[in-house]
């Protein structure tokens, strides 16, 4: 069962709780607990978020307007990785 943690600034106690419906795995187990139109509202979210990090990416690589237009149209989300600590980048 997926477990979500927060917590509040950098030493703050962490709170944790399980939530099973992070391990559905296809869109109909979401939409039969949320609702399609919350479903695709979030999918939207999270895909403008991705983009917008795509093109800011773009934006640093000093890429041209047209050679952004020419990537943002091949460009599909993909799936998120957690970033290394600078620890492990040093272990690297």
């Amino acid at each position: 069962m997926s477990k979500v943690s927060a917590k509040i600034g950098k030493d703050g106690p962490v709170t944790e709780v399980e939530y099973p419906l992070l391990d559905a795995t296809t869109t109909s187990e979401l939409t039969s607990n949320f609702t399609e139109k919350i479903v695709v509202a979030h999918a939207k979210s999270s895909i403008t978020v991705a983009l917008q990090s795509f093109l800011r990416g773009l934006i640093k690589a000093k890429k041209t307007p047209a050679e952004i237009v020419a990537a943002v149209k091949e460009w599909k989300p993909g799936m998120r990785t957690p970033g290394k600590s600078k620890l492990e980048k040093a272990e690297d």
